[in-house]
């Protein structure tokens, strides 16, 4: 576990830039677990990703560990809209475009093999205390595919 500290702590101070305080992470882990959505593995919706109705409109659920990493990240946003949206401070902005560009390519597709599922899981469980076991490349890339949306939404 300590080499996996010392090598987290190069990208620590970006990461914990991009979390919600406490408050924010347990008020949406209430709503999630409220959520018809939500399933007993934790997730948001089943994977493969399963296009559902809320309010009328269609809306492709996540899939994601909501209490591992998603529902931590300032950026991430609710598939069907329940939390409030959440905007970053600037030297948030600029450590999410830092962590963007390290594992895309000019024309914003994550880079072959650049995506090592165990070192960002690894950061989010030291800084969460989770011990589960997550190391998913798919949910990697979803996570940095979220933060690229936030970004753009945010130059738009």
């Amino acid at each position: 576990m300590q080499a996996a500290g010392i090598y987290a702590t190069a990208e620590i101070y970006h990461v914990v830039s991009l979390l919600v305080s406490d408050k924010v992470f347990k008020a949406r882990m209430s709503i999630c677990e409220a959520c018809e959505f939500y399933t007993k593995l934790g997730t948001c919706g089943n994977y493969p990703q399963q296009p559902v109705k809320y309010k009328g409109r269609t809306h492709h659920l996540c899939g994601c560990l909501m209490k591992l990493a998603k529902g931590r990240m300032a950026f991430a946003k609710c598939p069907v809209g329940k939390w409030g949206n959440l905007k970053l401070r600037q030297e948030q902005l600029d450590k999410a475009r830092e962590l963007v560009n390290k594992y895309t390519d000019s024309n914003g597709h994550i880079k072959q093999g650049s995506v090592n599922a165990n070192e960002l899981v690894g950061i989010w469980k030291l800084l969460t205390n989770e011990h589960a076991n997550a190391g998913c490349n798919g949910c990697v890339k979803e996570l940095i595919r979220n933060l690229q949306r936030y970004l753009h939404e945010q130059n738009s």
